[in-house]
């Protein structure tokens, strides 16, 4: 089959999709469409912005050598289970890997658990500052921040925001949950983090409630003195 061949099958692939359908609906269609060749996930990171400490202003996620090594490990661990104290930012890490990962690949499910109602809610405004979003836009206005480098064809594009839950127009959402027992149980999710583990309530049985849901899990903590579950 020569390409000009190929190249025709493809056009009369591309009218037989769209056929029928309104304009808003091929609009959507186009709106779904993520970049063919994904970016490296570093390189992503490093297009992403995060909250300076000592400023709160917002800067680009400058990627220092530890970070680039715990990127890694989160990108190819299935299960992972980090202590924090070493201030490589493993949250923002684990959040803009979670990005990225639902960003060029749809129909997936991050559910974030944290120990309160306040910290849960707190992950989905850090996804919108990674992304680039000011997070208090309202959908359909929504405002970017004009610190991110982020290109245009790599930013996630939002279609639905509450303050516990982000939705992106491939399918792909992110859901702020509080630690409790039942937490993401008959869930089929892609990918969970449990954050701040060893300050939950009830952790062995909430930690079982995750594993059930959750195809991939994260464990990221600081200690919460010797012996607690976390270092169990």
């Amino acid at each position: 089959m020569t390409a000009s061949e190929q190249t025709s099958i493809y056009h009369a692939r591309a009218r037989a999709l769209v056929a029928g359908k309104s304009d808003a609906e091929v609009i959507a269609l186009v709106g779904n469409w993520r970049p063919v060749k994904v970016p490296p996930l570093a390189e992503f990171v490093r297009h992403c912005l995060i909250v300076e400490k000592e400023s709160g202003r917002l800067i680009p996620f400058d990627l220092w050598p530890a970070q680039e090594e715990a990127l890694a490990v989160i990108e190819k661990s299935e299960k992972l289970c980090v202590p924090k104290g070493r201030q490589v930012g493993i949250t923002w890490l684990e959040l803009a890997a979670m990005l990225w990962a639902g960003s060029f690949h749809g129909h997936r499910l991050f559910p974030i658990a944290r120990q309160s109602d306040e910290y849960a809610r707190e992950a989905i405004t850090r996804l919108l500052i990674l992304a680039g979003y000011d997070p208090a836009f309202e959908v359909g206005k929504q405002r970017l921040q004009s610190e991110s480098p982020l290109p245009k064809e790599w930013r996630p594009k939002v279609v639905g925001k509450t303050r516990r839950e982000l939705r992106l127009t491939n399918g792909s959402s992110y859901r702020a949950l509080t630690a409790t027992q039942p937490i993401a149980r008959g869930l089929a999710a892609y990918w969970g983090l449990a954050d701040e583990y060893a300050f939950w309530p009830w952790p062995a049985r909430q930690l079982a409630a995750m594993e059930s849901g959750c195809a991939r899990l994260h464990v990221v903590s600081t200690g919460n003195g010797e012996g607690d579950a976390f270092a169990s």
